[in-house]
């Protein structure tokens, strides 16, 4: 077994539901400790992320446009289309995921790989004579071709106080290419073509702008985070279109990663029982 995995999970995991879903909770956060538990089995809150991981199993995990580094390089960075995962210990996810949202969909390494996706480069800090001292950092705005590539960078701080706290994220990323939509590795829903067109266009206007492209999911999902025991509970009843989602993806003998993976099912835990890893 690689030393690393000592370090570093082999799982990396996306987590969303923060910006939607939960936004209108009356609670900061939305976990067993400090949250009612009429709170924690709200319905509306339930059925919309029973809804979302079955849009994600369906049609692929969101690309938004993400801002760029603002480094003051005399370089125009523009926003890219981006997916974000963490490679932080289950253990350890409380707190990311009260901040990014509580359902989590972890995959092996190689999901990212196969897509160009990567750790991001850290600097110093959002902003300040650290930042502008970052030889590396500016030299790449500077000579990089393609400014998407820009957006594997990431400030260790989000402000002048040094207290890693987006370090800490241990973050990779996704940043769209165009090669991608060609291989198919990702797809793009204003197609007419495309699976996903008529699912884009029952999006209200605002999710409609927000969603850029769809990373479609394979065999190389191997864990799924329910926000709460209840939800974990819907998702695995027999007959539930969450199943039968998870068999079409790992029942694809052409699809390589279930060919390495053997066509595991992805372990499902919930949210609290993360503590324990």
């Amino acid at each position: 077994m690689p030393s690393d995995y000592a370090i570093h999970s082999d799982l990396l995991v996306y987590w969303t539901g923060a910006k939607d879903i939960e936004k209108d909770c009356k609670t900061a956060g939305w976990n067993r400790d400090n949250c009612p538990k009429e709170e924690r089995e709200n319905t509306q809150v339930i059925n919309a992320y029973v809804e979302r991981l079955t849009s994600i199993l369906k049609y692929g995990l969101w690309m938004t446009n993400q801002s760029p580094p603002e480094i003051g390089s005399g370089s125009t960075l523009q926003e890219a289309p981006c997916s974000c995962f963490t490679e932080l210990k289950l253990s350890q996810s409380q707190n990311h995921a009260a901040r990014y949202g509580r359902l989590g969909l972890a995959f092996k390494r190689p999901f990212l790989f196969e897509r160009g996706g990567r750790p991001v480069v850290y600097y110093s800090s959002k902003e300040g004579r650290w930042m502008m001292q970052d030889k590396f950092l500016h030299s790449c705005a500077k000579d990089l071709h393609d400014k998407r590539l820009m957006h594997f960078f990431q400030p260790m701080n989000s402000g002048l106080q040094l207290n890693y706290d987006l370090y800490s994220e241990s973050e990779w990323r996704i940043v769209f290419d165009d090669q991608l939509c060609n291989d198919g590795r990702i797809v793009d829903p204003r197609n007419a073509k495309s699976a996903a067109f008529e699912y884009f266009n029952k999006l209200p206007p605002d999710q409609q702008n927000k969603l850029r492209y769809l990373i479609p999911v394979d065999g190389w999902l191997a864990l799924i985070i329910y926000p709460t025991l209840s939800i974990k509970n819907i998702a695995q009843q027999p007959g539930h279109p969450i199943r039968a989602l998870l068999e079409s993806i790992k029942g694809n003998k052409m699809d390589h990663a279930n060919q390495v993976e053997g066509g595991n099912f992805p372990v499902e835990i919930d949210l609290d029982l993360c503590r324990h890893f």
